[in-house]
């Protein structure tokens, strides 16, 4: 005899209706969430931020090889280009 409990049987054909409705409200609510952000008004431009957004982007790229040289310095010389 088994004394496993039987699982209840899933029907495939009850979980396949609720993809399509998610989809589609999903489609319906995204017009309401542009016109909650005000999509009509454009956003002014800070120069602050852009200059900062260009210094942390060449710090990033500054970064990047100087971070390969020191890894690169943890290894022996002829595994280094395997490495980078």
């Amino acid at each position: 005899m088994n004394h496993m409990r039987k699982q209840p049987v899933r029907e495939a054909h009850m979980k396949k209706p609720i993809r399509p409705l998610l989809a589609l409200l999903t489609l319906l609510a995204l017009p309401l969430v542009a016109h909650a952000q005000g999509a009509g008004a454009a956003p002014k431009v800070d120069t602050g931020d852009t200059a900062w957004i260009l210094v942390a982007t060449a710090l990033v790229m500054l970064m990047t090889p100087g971070l390969a040289l020191f890894y690169g310095g943890m290894v022996r010389a002829k595994n280094i280009l395997n490495m980078l």
